[in-house]
């Protein structure tokens, strides 16, 4: 009993801890641009990222890690530590595509006017700490369950062999 609640709050742990940054770097400047000291805050991505593919200056997929957190970040809750570091692997894979935004950004769909990249803010490199955290934290927490449940398997056979 003490194994589950220790291992409930290890995964609660690392999901709300990945979670927290997530939200901050929602709430923060993400990227700088030239002009009209343009900044982008982290919501502004969240809510118009998907369209990342459609940017005619450099296609970006880095917003398509967000379902995949989402879906790690629940999947850590119900403590299943690998599979959750797979998907956050993926996520920070694909976030990290992210980086090309450096190539400047098409605030229209007719691509004529760009917007320079200046520099990233806070709410980016919290946005990838967020998935790199769930990826660590998922599969350390998938190691030590595995080295709980062998530890248990060899402590009931030694419990067994000795009857």
């Amino acid at each position: 009993m003490e194994r589950k609640r220790i291992e409930r709050r290890a995964a609660l742990g690392i999901a709300l801890g990945a979670l927290a940054l997530f939200l901050a770097g929602s709430a923060l400047p993400a990227t700088y641009f030239t002009g009209n000291d343009d900044v982008y805050v982290g919501y502004q991505y969240l809510a118009c990222g998907w369209m990342g593919p459609c940017n005619s200056a450099a296609p970006l997929w880095g917003w398509y890690a967000n379902p995949l957190f989402l879906t790690a970040l629940i999947l850590m809750m119900l403590r299943r530590g690998f599979t959750a570091a797979v998907l956050a692997g993926l996520g920070f894979a694909i976030a990290l595509q992210s980086l090309q935004l450096v190539h400047g950004l098409a605030p229209n769909e007719g691509g004529v006017v760009t917007l320079d990249f200046v520099g990233w803010g806070p709410g980016f490199f919290l946005w990838l700490a967020s998935q790199g955290v769930l990826f660590v934290g998922g599969l350390a927490f998938g190691i030590w369950q595995r080295r709980r449940a062998q530890a248990a398997a060899s402590e009931r056979d030694g419990a067994a062999s000795t009857r």
